[in-house]
């Protein structure tokens, strides 16, 4: 028969017959066994509550009173504290807890403390601290602050200084001459303020006589277009640099003359600059370094600029103070030197053939010059009247008129030239060689 022994099991044989005693045996074992537990866990459960209530009655018995007497003595330390503090009762004479202040340091709690103070013998701003400080506005760096409106203070010497320089937007300013022009540079105003260089030239590029390696020159002789030597002759070498002719004086001075007419509503006192070693003047005043050379121009007389042995480049005269170099365009410089000196190449001569005279011929002069040209002709110019009459030119004969915008003259013609038909017109032959020189130089 099963039993809780084996946990109820049947065996594998023989085969059990599954009856009624057989339920009621096993399932009525089972029974009691359950019966047997409830009983047990229900005395457990009655036991545990029982515990719990005894707990809580011995708390509220022992400990509940001890918590009141401590919340007592803690009160009652707070009331002592209190007073302490706000009534000023020496903490030497009050007690805390009903024991005295001492009760509750030691002897290194003491020292430490007092090494953290300050001895009264200490200084702040020259004041001992055995008594109130009282801290004045000097004693802290600030002796010259007050209340004075920020509108009615007075500007420091620096910032008046400062603002004396600032340009007035609102009224004319007097600059002196060093400030113009500064402020010129200061804005890259150079070419906004027009053309001030009076030398024709600058950059040295315009070489219509075509001089070459060492230049000498007599005294008042051309070189490169409108300059020439000084009264002492000059002797100069010359290389590009920079686009701008360098050149290098070595004997003699180099000048230029700058006519009245350019002083006409400019009249002034006048500086002179330039790039280079070479030392400067204008007119007999003294030699000096570029920018330092000075002078008052008017309109009543020539003036010369003029440089000793040296470099010297990009040379500048303008009025009241110096500013960066400026030149005019090609076209504007090609013209201006042509109103001084021009050398023609094949020029287009026309004319007719008078009687008793010869060929008569003129030329156009454009633009016109400074004044009627001195006519010259270093290559002999070919004409012809296209029926047999021809020659070569090489000087002038006589001048018939002239002015600066025109001429007209009896050329001077080599030997073997002859115009026997009186009114026959005349011309230059194309690809004639020759050359031609106008020259109304100061």
């Amino acid at each position: 028969m099963p039993d809780r022994s084996d946990r109820y099991q049947l065996p594998s044989w023989p085969k059990t017959q599954f009856d009624r005693d057989l339920w009621n045996e096993v399932f009525g074992d089972i029974a009691e066994r359950l019966e047997a537990r409830e009983g047990l866990e229900a005395s457990f459960e009655m036991l545990q509550a029982q515990g719990v209530q005894a707990s809580l009655d011995y708390i509220q018995a022992t400990v509940a009173p001890q918590i009141a007497t401590l919340q007592v003595s803690i009160d009652l330390a707070q009331d002592q504290i209190d007073k302490i503090v706000i009534d000023g009762i020496s903490p030497n004479s009050a007690k805390l807890g009903g024991q005295l202040p001492g009760y509750y340091a030691t002897a290194q709690a003491l020292a430490d403390g007092l090494a953290a103070k300050v001895a009264k013998t200490r200084k702040v701003a020259g004041k001992e601290l055995s008594a109130d400080v009282l801290l004045e506005k000097a004693d802290v760096g600030l002796g010259n602050v007050d209340n004075t409106m920020d509108a009615d203070k007075p500007v420091s010497t620096p910032q008046a200084a400062a603002l004396a320089k600032r340009v007035p937007v609102d009224a004319a300013a007097g600059f002196t001459k060093t400030e113009k022009a500064q402020a010129v540079a200061n804005i890259g105003a150079g070419l906004l303020a027009g053309f001030r260089n009076l030398i024709i030239n600058p950059a040295g590029l315009q070489n219509q006589r075509g001089v070459v390696g060492a230049v000498t020159l007599a005294a008042g002789a051309f070189g490169h277009d409108r300059m020439k030597a000084g009264a002492a002759g000059c002797t100069y070498t010359y290389a590009a640099g920079g686009g701008v002719i360098v050149f290098t004086i070595t004997a003699g001075s180099l000048q230029q003359v700058i006519p009245a007419s350019e002083l006409v509503g400019r009249e002034g006192a006048y500086m002179l600059s330039w790039d280079g070693t070479a030392q400067g003047r204008i007119n007999a005043g003294a030699y000096g370094a570029s920018g330092t050379v000075g002078a008052v121009l008017t309109q009543a007389s020539n003036h010369i600029v003029e440089w000793t042995a040296g470099t010297m480049s990009k040379p500048q005269l303008e009025r009241d103070f110096v500013t960066e170099f400026t030149t005019m365009s090609t076209y504007e410089l090609t013209r201006a030197c042509h109103h001084y000196f021009r050398r023609i190449s094949e020029p287009a001569l026309h004319g007719v053939v008078l009687t008793g005279y010869g060929p008569v011929v003129s030329y156009q002069i454009d633009p016109p010059m400074r004044a009627a040209p001195a006519l010259s002709f270093p290559n002999p110019v070919h004409i012809y009247d296209g029926a047999g009459g021809e020659g070569a030119i090489t000087g002038v004969a006589s001048v018939n008129g002239t002015n600066p915008w025109t001429l007209s003259f009896l050329p001077s013609l080599a030997a073997g030239g002859a115009f026997p038909t009186a009114g026959r017109p005349v011309m230059t032959r194309f690809g004639n060689g020759g050359r031609m020189d106008l020259n109304a130089e100061l």
